[in-house]
C-alpha cells in the first residue's frame, strides 16, 4: 500500500483571507499528507514509486514554498490592515510546518536509509572505538604561541544517538560503542557524573576501556593521600567513584601519570578485576614510586587484585624496575609485555623477563637516556651473561635503542618460537667514526635457538651503522639459516663511501648478488620463500652495476620467470623497494635516478608484468 494519500485542498474558511479590505485568500494551497512518523523512524527503505511520488511532491511544496514567501512579503505592506498581523502569523505558521514536511520527505528519500543495518552499525563501532566519551581539556589556539585552554566533553555515542530516533535504536543496541570512557582529572568544573552513568548503563553487560590521566601533573607536585581530595576537587572524586565502583567490568584499563592509590581513595569498597585483559600505566607512577611518595606495593589493594587478574595477558609499562622486587603482576601469564623507557638493565630485568614464560611478544622502545649502558650490566657475578629461555615468544620489537643493549638483549635470549624481529637503533653521535654492525649476538640467537625455521619477518634499521665484508660474511650466514623469512626490510650505509670503490662496497650489491641463481641452477636457493624486500643504504655513489644486479636477481625470482624454468621450490618475489641516497657531494652526476632511464624502464615494466611491484631508485639526501 502506497505511504501517501491524495492531495487534499485546503478548506478555505474565514482565516483564509489576508484581510477585510481585499478580502484574498491567503493561497490556493494543495496540502499533501506528510511521511508517516513510523516509517521515519524504521529502517524502511522507499520503493521506487515512493522515491517518484516523494520527488514530485517536493517539487510541488518547493513551488508552494515560493508562493508562501511571496504572500508573506505582500502582507508584511499591508500590516496596517485589519487583520494583517493575523494573517502573517498564520502564513509564518503554515510555512513552518511546509519546511517541516519537506524537511521529512528529504530525510525520507537520503541515501544512507538504503544503508544495511549491519553496515551501519559497523560504522558506529569503528567510529566509537577511537572515540570515547572524553571528559577532559582542550587546547584551542588564539594565534600563534598563544592557545587557551577550555573544558570540554566528546560524546560520539550521545551525538550519534540524537541524529533520528531510528539511530538512536540502533546506537543502543550497539552496547560496545558506549563501553570505552576516556577521564582527564583533575579540575573538572561541574557534574558530568550523570552522563557516565549513561553511557555505563548503556553500555550494559560489555566489558568497559577505562582510560583515567592526569595531564597536569608534574613531578613532585602529586600530593600526599590527605591532600588528595582538595588536589582532585568534588567533581573529579565523583567521576572517580562511579569509575572505580565498575573495575569488576573493565578490560581494559590505562592509568597515566596518577597513582592507583589517588584512583582507590575515592573509594573505600574492595576492587577486583575478573575480566581484566590488558593494564596500561605509564610516567608518573613508577618515578613516584623511586621517590618513595607512592611505592609499589604487592599489599597494595590494587596491585592485590592485579596480581589476581584471572585473565591479565598484556602489560604496557614505562619501566620494570619498580617492579623487581613486588609480585604486582602476574608475569607468568603474560603474552605480551611492551616496557618503553626501560631504565634498569640488570639482573632484575631477565628475572622478571624469564618468568614471563608464556610470553608472545615483547617490545622495548625509546630508551634513548641510556646510551652509555655497558654490557655488563647484563652479566652475572662470573661474567656471562645470563640466558633466558623464552619458549613461546614469537615477536621481539626494539625499538629506538642503543646498539649495546640491543646486542645484550639478543645475547641473552633463546627464542625458540621466533617468527618476527625488529629492530632500530639509535644513531651514535656525529663525531663518532662510522661503525661497523656486529651480526654475532643475532647470528649466535639464530644458532642457540634453533628458530630460524620460524624466522618470516627480519627488520633491521641501522641506519648510522655500515656492513662491511666480514660483517656481511656473517649476516649471509643468518639468511643462509632462514629458508622460511618471507619479509626482509634493511637500512644501513655504505661500508666504504669514502673510498673508491665501486659496485662491491654495497649492501644492496651484495645482498642482491646473493639472492640472484642462474636459470639452469637447481641447487638450494637463499631465501626461497621470500617475497618481500625493502632496503635503503645511506652514502651511496652512483653506479649503474648496482642497479643492474638488483634487476638480474628480481628477474629471475618473477613467478613467470620461476615457473619457466620450473623451480617451484622458489617463492616469486612480490615487492621490491631498493631506495640508494647519495651524499650531496654527488649532486654534480647527470643522472638523479638511473632506474628512470628507458633501459631500466623496459626491465622493470616486464618485472612487474610479471607479478612483481618493483623500485629502484637513488635519491640524495635530505
Amino acid at each position: 500500500m502506497s505511504l501517501f494519500n491524495d492531495a487534499v485542498r485546503d478548506d478555505p474558511g474565514p482565516d483564509n483571507f489576508l484581510c477585510t479590505s481585499y478580502k484574498t485568500r491567503i493561497l490556493p494551497t494543495i496540502s499533501f499528507p506528510s511521511v508517516p512518523l513510523a516509517a521515519l523512524r524504521s529502517n524502511y527503505i522507499p520503493s521506487n514509486n515512493d522515491i517518484t511520488r516523494t520527488v514530485s511532491i517536493l517539487q510541488e511544496e518547493e513551488l508552494e514554498l515560493q508562493r508562501y514567501n511571496e504572500e508573506i512579503q505582500r502582507v508584511r505592506r499591508t500590516l496596517e490592515e485589519e487583520n494583517g498581523t493575523r494573517s502573517l502569523e498564520r502564513l509564518d505558521d503554515e510555512q513552518e510546518m511546509l519546511r517541516k514536511k519537506m524537511k521529512e520527505r528529504r530525510s525520507w528519500l537520503a541515501p544512507i536509509r538504503r544503508l544495511p543495518i549491519e553496515i551501519l552499525a559497523s560504522v558506529f563501532i569503528e567510529v566509537s572505538r577511537d572515540s570515547p566519551l572524553w571528559i577532559g581539556h582542550v587546547r584551542y589556539p588564539l594565534r600563534p604561541g598563544i592557545s587557551v585552554e577550555r573544558f570540554a566533553i566528546q560524546a560520539v555515542a550521545l551525538d550519534l544517538s540524537h541524529v533520528s530516533s531510528h539511530w538512536r535504536n540502533l546506537a543502543i543496541a550497539q552496547r560496545s560503542i558506549w563501553s570505552r570512557i576516556k577521564l582527564d582529572i583533575p579540575r573538572i568544573p561541574k557534574d558530568v557524573t550523570p552522563l557516565i552513568h549513561l553511557y555505563l548503563n548503556n553500555a550494559s553487560e560489555h566489558s568497559l576501556f577505562l582510560y583515567i590521566r592526569d595531564l597536569r601533573c608534574e613531578i613532585g607536585s602529586m600530593p600526599t593521600l590527605e591532600k588528595v581530595e582538595e588536589y582532585l576537587g568534588v567533581h573529579s572524586l565523583a567521576c572517580l567513584r562511579v569509575l572505580t565502583s565498575e573495575f569488576s567490568r573493565c578490560k581494559v584499563l590505562s592509568v597515566y601519570e596518577i597513582p592507583p592509590e589517588v584512583l582507590l581513595h575515592a573509594s573505600d569498597k574492595e576492587i577486583s578485576f575478573p575480566v581484566l585483559h590488558k593494564l596500561v600505566c605509564y610516567w608518573n607512577y613508577t618515578i613516584l614510586h623511586y621517590q618513595g611518595t607512592f611505592p609499589i606495593n604487592a599489599n597494595n589493594r590494587f596491585w592485590k587484585a592485579i596480581h589476581d587478574a584471572p585473565l591479565l595477558k598484556r602489560v604496557l609499562v614505562d619501566r620494570l624496575g619498580p617492579f623487581r622486587h613486588a609480585e604486582c603482576i602476574p608475569w607468568s601469564q603474560l603474552t605480551l609485555l611492551s616496557v618503553d623507557e626501560q631504565d634498569i638493565y640488570d639482573q632484575n630485568f631477565h628475572s622478571i623477563l624469564a618468568r614471563c614464560c608464556s610470553l608472545k611478544f615483547f617490545e622495548l622502545e625509546q630508551n634513548d637516556c641510556f646510551g652509555n649502558a655497558s654490557s655488563s650490566v647484563f652479566q652475572s657475578s662470573n661474567g656471562i651473561e645470563p640466558r633466558v629461555v623464552l619458549p613461546y615468544l614469537r615477536k621481539v620489537h626494539l625499538s629506538n635503542v642503543t646498539s649495546t643493549i640491543t646486542q645484550c638483549i639478543l645475547a641473552s635470549l633463546t627464542l625458540p618460537s621466533l617468527a618476527l624481529l625488529k629492530v632500530q637503533v639509535n644513531e651514535p653521535s656525529a663525531s663518532s667514526p662510522l661503525a661497523i654492525w656486529d651480526f654475532q649476538p643475532l647470528y649466535s640467537l639464530v644458532s642457540r635457538s634453533s628458530s630460524s625455521c620460524g624466522l618470516t619477518s627480519l627488520s633491521l634499521d641501522i641506519r648510522a651503522y655500515a656492513i662491511d665484508d666480514d660483517a656481511f660474511a656473517l649476516f649471509s650466514k643468518i639468511l643462509v639459516a632462514s629458508p622460511a623469512l618471507e619479509y626482509l626490510k634493511m637500512i644501513t650505509q655504505t661500508s666504504q663511501h669514502d673510498k673508491p670503490g665501486g659496485a662491491s662496497c654495497s649492501t644492496v650489491y651484495s645482498l642482491f648478488s646473493l639472492l640472484s641463481f642462474s636459470s639452469n641452477n637447481t641447487s638450494r636457493t637463499v631465501l626461497p620463500k621470500l617475497k618481500d624486500i625493502q632496503l635503503h643504504e645511506h652514502q651511496v655513489t652512483p653506479n649503474t652495476h648496482i642497479v643492474e644486479a638488483v634487476l638480474d636477481a628480481v628477474e629471475i625470482r618473477t613467478d613467470v620467470r620461476l615457473q619457466a624454468i620450473g623451480r617451484a621450490d622458489v617463492s616469486g618475489l612480490r615487492n621490491v623497494h631498493v631506495c640508494m641516497l647519495m651524499d650531496h657531494d654527488c649532486q654534480g652526476t647527470e643522472e638523479r635516478t638511473f632506474s628512470c632511464t628507458p633501459t631500466f624502464q623496459e626491465r622493470i615494466a616486464t618485472i612487474e608484468g610479471g607479478g612483481t611491484k618493483c623500485s629502484v631508485l637513488y635519491r640524495y639526501e635530505v
